[in-house]
């Protein structure tokens, strides 16, 4: 099990992901997904094995709210959880199918 000062550590990486991104204007896979990029996978997936889903819904949505923060200012689209779901499963390098299934359903 992850400490949480572990999952504080994903999180704050999460934001700064979400900020880049936002800059980079995002990577939307047409109307339905959002795809958060390999990184912010990887820290979902630490996330979920040390935290579960509990881990998984921080992370994600530290980096949506930093997405949407930066990309609301920059006059760019803005990203829906539902988008962030659709997506996340092309950005979880190393999951298994159970966890990436797992990670899904806590979202």
């Amino acid at each position: 099990m992850e400490s949480r000062e572990q999952l504080t550590d994903h999180i704050r990486h999460a934001v700064n992901i979400g900020k880049y991104a936002s800059r980079e204007g995002g990577s939307f896979i047409g109307s339905y997904a959002h795809h958060p990029g390999d990184n912010t996978g990887r820290y979902v997936i630490e996330a979920y094995r040390g935290h579960g889903p509990e881990g998984v819904r921080a992370v994600v949505l530290a980096y949506l709210e930093s997405y949407n923060e930066h990309a609301r200012e920059l006059g760019a689209r803005q990203a829906t959880l539902q988008e962030i779901k659709n997506g996340l499963e092309f950005a979880l390098p190393g999951a298994t199918e159970a966890e990436a299934e797992a990670i899904h359903a806590a979202l």
